[in-house]
């Protein structure tokens, strides 16, 4: 549910203000905020029925926990005082690409038509204002930029849509409980969409925009490897508690590096250029790197920008008319071009208008530098990442103050628009410090002190007689797979998980023929060591799991391949007796469900990079009394939806399976944990999830 808010007297009326009442100000902001829906229904049932089912009860007061602290949050207090009205402006801009030049044509179109005001602006088709830009409700007008070294023109037509009422941010408080109050900020007429538009003009034009986050180039590079370094930046959201605060927390990207398309290959694969070609995983690596990015191609009188659609055959094979009637790729450089190709079996890179056949070798080509990268980083990039991110609490906060002071809110032209101003102090809190749990364990209890413990037997260890490590790695040599089998054996006996000896281990070269050994094995786990590909776990699980039902253990081979570690070999049984239905450990003691039954629910919903895809809701259910035990349903349903559609029937099939395991006994309680729900999305997902669970 809905955390409880903290109470607040109703803010004083400003003498000589328009402000209404608080209760005369939330009807009018029901009115306006919230879709009319048909006879009052809710997917079929009543809203007040509804309504009635969601009552919270209040959280007590105070608390038992007697060591209390003061903490420090990256929240920044928002003044909103002078934010009465917005004018809320669409804005048409015709040709609308490149994207990155719009900022520009709008500030060369207030320059021209209203110089004395500063309207925020999203960078797409929103705009708003503090007071009306113009009387008559719509400017047009044309507006010349430079883009790309040359002079572009555009027409611009800005048309007054609505007048917004933002007083409502500051009466929050009075209807935060309300459900039928929704701020969704994917709404462009909302007040927190306005709010949140407001904001992002502070950093637009001094920063590179990504997604919600904001990035400057580096002073110092760091590298990440592979074609790309580190940008640092700064997220920021505003958030409606007891009060507005302006959310700032520091970011952090991938962007690329001038790179020749050489040396980027002989990076990512050292073997590659040396055989002159590269594999098939390899090509497919490479082409998910560099979908979509910017090469530079250079031949002497030539120097083009495109952008890869992807790779395709090498020059050697890759054919297309000429004039001179069919030709390879290698011919025409040799003989038009005069020049000879050093990797003749390298694919070619396939760029520019997606109807032609434009066909470039890689070796004329250099990665553009600066260019964001949006697809997933490879495994090198993230350990890198995190090896540079990874700070303590003082410097991360040192990092935010540091973006505050960058921003410098209280002087920018669009915040002085509205009168908004930013506290560049962040606010202090009171926390409690929670006692750790205790665990149980079969032979006595371990405490966890700054989340670390020592584990020691298992509560229920399993039994494990038919299993083989399989190898996947050609550099992890054949004694440290003996070594690992020994220590699995020796480890597990200490941890109270019985295993035999293992079969002698396997190799495989090819992920291809991983279903049919999976297939042939007849094993109850099969402990499988990864090779440095970034989709050779997927490949693994996707056989394995998906296709043929063989349980199996990763370990990745860097892993190992410096000596294995007792710890290391201790994670992995933990890993190995859960998945063959053992108990690890337990919490001593649970106050919150009193010694009754009861069920904990985990949702969430994974949405793929392609808009046609659809995604994937997956909930989990626990049916032990120590709630170590899972089981899962999943659910395919329309792209981009992150509201569970089945949730009903998902929930029944849980407390079903929770009934037969249980030999009849049903869950007295049930706490469902949802991820991934914005503030502006709760109350839908509420309105969801208890006409899903409620019968």
């Amino acid at each position: 549910g809905r955390r409880q808010q903290p109470q607040t007297d109703s803010p004083t009326p400003r003498p000589g203000s328009s402000q209404k009442p608080a209760q005369e100000t939330k009807k009018a902001t029901e009115q306006a905020l919230v879709p009319s829906t048909p006879q009052g229904q809710y997917e079929g049932v009543e809203v007040s029925e509804l309504l009635e089912r969601l009552k919270i009860t209040d959280r007590k007061g105070g608390t038992e926990c007697r060591d209390k602290t003061t903490v420090i949050v990256n929240y920044f207090p928002l003044d909103t005082r002078k934010l009465d009205k917005a004018y809320h402006y669409d804005v048409a801009i015709e040709p609308d690409k490149p994207k990155k030049a719009l900022l520009d044509v709008m500030e060369a179109f207030r320059r021209q038509n209203y110089p004395r005001r500063n309207p925020a602006y999203d960078g797409s088709k929103n705009m708003y204002s503090s007071t009306p830009l113009v009387e008559s409700g719509e400017i047009s007008g044309t507006i010349r930029v430079r883009v790309d070294n040359a002079d572009k023109e555009y027409r611009v037509v800005v048309k007054l849509v609505a007048e917004l009422d933002l007083t409502c941010l500051r009466h929050y408080l009075d209807y935060a409980n309300d459900p039928t109050n929704v701020f969704d900020s994917r709404n462009p007429s909302t007040p927190l969409q306005c709010l949140n538009v407001i904001l992002s003009n502070v950093p637009a034009l001094h920063f590179v925009r990504v997604g919600r986050s904001y990035f400057t180039p580096p002073a110092t590079q760091y590298a990440l490897g592979d074609g790309c370094i580190l940008y640092s930046g700064l997220s920021q959201a505003a958030i409606l508690r007891w009060k507005p605060f302006v959310n700032v927390d520091v970011a952090h990207k991938a962007f690329t590096l001038s790179t020749p398309m050489i040396a980027l290959i002989q990076e990512m694969f050292p073997n590659a250029l040396q055989k002159g070609q590269l594999m098939a995983y390899e090509e497919k690596s490479l082409s998910s790197y560099i979908k979509k990015l910017k090469i530079s191609y250079e031949i002497p009188g030539v120097k083009k920008i495109y952008v890869v659609n992807d790779l395709r055959l090498p020059p050697s094979k890759a054919t297309f008319d000429s004039d001179k009637g069919r030709t390879t790729v290698l011919d025409y450089f040799r003989n038009v071009k005069e020049l000879r190709l050093r990797y003749p079996n390298l694919p070619t890179l396939w760029v520019g208008n997606q109807s032609r056949n434009i066909l470039l070798p890689m070796e004329f080509c250099t990665l553009v530098a600066n260019q964001p990268v949006t697809r997933n980083m490879t495994e090198k990039q993230v350990r890198n990442m995190i090896t540079e991110v990874s700070k303590d609490a003082k410097t991360r906060l040192d990092r935010i103050r540091g973006c505050i002071n960058t921003l410098n809110y209280n002087r920018n032209p669009v915040m002085n628009e509205f009168g908004l101003t930013v506290d560049t102090q962040p606010q202090e809190v009171e926390a409690r410090i929670l006692e750790p749990p205790v665990l149980q364990y079969s032979e006595g209890t371990q405490k966890v002190r700054k989340g670390v413990w020592n584990p020691g037997k298992f509560l229920n260890g399993a039994t494990l007689q038919r299993w083989i490590i399989l190898c996947l790695d050609d550099r992890t040599q054949d004694n440290i797979i003996i070594e690992l089998g020994k220590q699995l054996q020796q480890n597990a006996d200490q941890l109270g998980v019985r295993i035999s000896e293992p079969s002698r281990f396997a190799r495989l070269r090819y992920t291809s023929d991983l279903k049919d050994y999976f297939n042939k094995c007849k094993l109850e786990l099969v402990i499988v060591i990864l090779n440095n590909r970034d989709d050779c776990y997927s490949e693994v699980k996707r056989a394995s799991e998906l296709a043929v039902g063989c349980l199996t253990q990763c370990i990745r081979s860097r892993t190992i391949s410096r000596g294995i570690q007792r710890a290391t070999v201790s994670n992995i049984l933990l890993k190995i007796n859960a998945k063959l239905n053992g108990k690890n450990h337990c919490i001593q003691n649970l106050p919150l469900f009193q010694g009754k039954p009861a069920m904990i629910m985990g949702a969430d919903v994974t949405h793929p990079g392609a808009t046609n895809f659809p995604s994937i809701a997956a909930v989990t259910a626990s049916y032990d009394a120590c709630f170590f035990k899972y089981r899962f349903e999943w659910r395919l349903q329309p792209p981009r939806q992150e509201m569970i559609e089945d949730l009903q029937n998902i929930t029944v099939q849980h407390l079903k399976y929770f009934y037969d395991v249980n030999r009849g006994i049903k869950p007295e309680k049930l706490v469902y944990i949802r991820d991934g729900v914005s503030d502006g999305q709760f109350v839908d997902r509420r309105l969801t999830k208890h006409h899903g669970t409620t019968p």
